[in-house]
């Protein structure tokens, strides 16, 4: 199947794709088990910082629980410097890390029974309780504290404040007490959001609730002491006593609220089955971009975007104020998600995730590196617009993940995940001591390599080209805008490269038009729709059961 797609995309592409980034260098730490880095940072000095969980071995760690957190150090030659554990009795896991201008260092996660620190310790109070704790740069812990309940609660993520202070976001289950302040769950799990100061010493707290399933994934601020959240929700969210009604299982949500906790807005993105709310990051000019993935179908504003049958990914741009900017699709034909987001200095966004086996962007087909399709880690930059410019595949013939990425100027990324048994990065070849073991990579970009672009004579006159719906069982609607008048010729390729229909509209004019298409063959499974012009042409896939 992979080399019939390869030869079908060889007949659309008159280019190879650039490959703008090369290995500064990468470091796996071994285990014997299971491990996973879920975020990291970089301190002002250029030291880089990884924190996660482990079982079993881990470099010289050894867990005394059924699994263990760590914070791992390296300098920016990718030494490593040192790495610490942080553990307790049970299950203990660091999900996100923050560091201050002073490199003072602040984490949050989770922890079940006792975690032990210096000579003290927590005690959660029934199942998994939050952790939050400051360490300096040698990774001695200056401080812990805990925000409990009698379900299971989580710290995901955590953020800097202008201010000094630190924001925090996750999961509650029943209720949540937190330094003095106490939240009562409305429905199986609901999301808080509270903020700390550097001593330790809790500010605030507050909930977004609903009848279900709400998680606060990720947690960022801005230069006004804003903070933005986003996440997932099941059916409804109560937000300030209003109701917002979701469009399917699970669904996507972002949110701003000021310093102070209050609600300033929120946004919510969703199709019929579930999807899922990964990250949110804040740019130079206080526009806010949120990632996630979805289902087949996402309406994002007034955006109808159609996917796979399995799940694609998204990146979503608002406005300080909440206005729809734009939004991107991450799409191709298995499994494509997106799990994280960053920005240079011009603003330029550089997306990663992970693709299954073909994804299309900008005219651009990326192919993970096996026909038993593993799962490959992609990273792909984007203009302030939301314009592509290149993306690249990392991985072979196992799995290989991405958990958290960091752009510094633009000529560096730094990838934090794991991988399988042999992995391939560009020219670096990774084997895992057992099953999955952790990486930490510095990436060079090379700024010079050509993106092939339209030549300045030529205009692309198709705009927002859309098929619903996709999958289909007899009948599509292909949408499309023309920005010139002009012939279109709409051809459906088979994944051979053979066509089945062939439809050549004259004197089209300038713009949306829509166009009824029917089952191209009676064989369910993957089709193209090309559509020309003389001065452009644009592909999207039909999915046909």
């Amino acid at each position: 199947m992979k080399t019939l797609f390869l030869l079908f995309f060889c007949f659309l592409s008159v280019y190879t794709i650039a490959q703008p980034l090369s290995t500064a260098w990468i470091a796996p730490i071994p285990g014997s088990l299971y491990e996973q880095n879920n975020s990291m940072a970089q301190a002002p000095c250029g030291d880089v910082y990884t924190v996660g969980f482990f079982q079993g071995t881990f470099g010289s760690l050894t867990s005394v629980g059924s699994e263990d957190g760590f914070i791992a150090k390296y300098n920016d030659q990718g030494q490593l410097q040192w790495i610490k554990q942080l553990a307790g009795t049970s299950s203990d896991r660091v999900n996100g890390i923050v560091i201050a201008n002073d490199n003072e260092i602040y984490i949050v996660g989770e922890f079940r029974d006792k975690f032990y620190y210096n000579n003290d310790s927590l005690v959660s109070q029934n199942q998994l309780d939050v952790l939050i704790a400051k360490l300096d740069s040698s990774g001695t812990i200056q401080w812990a504290s805990s925000a409990n309940g009698w379900g299971y609660e989580s710290g995901n993520d955590i953020a800097l404040m202008p201010n000094g202070n630190l924001v925090i976001t996750g999961y509650y289950e029943n209720n949540l007490d937190f330094g003095g302040s106490s939240l009562l769950a409305n429905g199986l799990r609901d999301i808080f959001i509270a903020t700390i100061d550097p001593q330790g010493n809790p500010q605030w707290l507050k909930t977004l609730s609903g009848p279900a399933f709400e998680e606060g994934k990720s947690i960022a601020t801005d230069s006004s002491n804003n903070i933005y959240i986003a996440g997932s929700f099941r059916d409804f969210l109560y937000p300030n006593g209003n109701t917002v009604a979701g469009e399917g299982s699970y669904d996507v949500y972002l949110a701003k609220y000021d310093q102070t906790g209050q609600l300033l807005w929120i946004k919510t993105m969703g199709g019929p089955a579930a999807d899922e709310g990964t990250y949110v990051k804040v740019d130079h000019h206080q526009n806010v971009v949120v990632t996630g993935w979805y289902d087949r179908y996402i309406q994002v504003d007034t955006v109808l975007l159609s996917g796979s049958k399995e799940e694609d990914g998204f990146a979503a741009k608002f406005a300080p104020n909440g206005d729809f900017l734009w939004v991107i699709p991450l799409a191709g034909t298995f499994d494509e998600r997106t799990y994280g987001v960053d920005f240079d200095a011009d603003d330029n966004l550089y997306i990663m995730g992970t693709l299954d086996s073909l994804l299309i962007l900008g005219g651009d087909s990326l192919n993970n590196r096996h026909l038993n399709r593993p799962t490959d880690i992609f990273i792909a930059k984007y203009d302030e617009a939301g314009n592509y410019k290149w993306a690249q595949t990392l991985g072979h013939y196992y799995n290989d993940f991405c958990y958290d990425l960091l752009v510094k100027d633009a000529t560096t990324i730094y990838l934090a995940g794991s991988f399988q048994d042999t992995s391939i990065f560009i020219t670096d070849t990774l084997i895992s001591q057992n099953d999955y073991d952790v990486f930490l990579a510095k990436f060079d970009i090379d700024t010079t390599v050509a993106i092939p672009k339209i030549p300045a004579n030529v205009t692309n006159d198709i705009q927002q080209l859309l098929l619903y719906p996709n999958p289909s069982h007899q009948q599509s609607t292909l949408y499309y805008t023309l920005t010139q008048t002009t012939d279109v010729n709409i051809l459906i390729y088979d994944l051979l490269g053979s066509v089945h229909q062939t439809i050549l509209l004259k004197n089209q004019p300038i713009g949306p038009h829509q166009l009824k298409l029917n089952r191209p063959s009676r064989e369910a499974g993957v089709y193209f729709v090309q559509i020309k012009t003389n001065r452009s042409s644009k592909v999207i896939e039909l999915l046909v059961d």
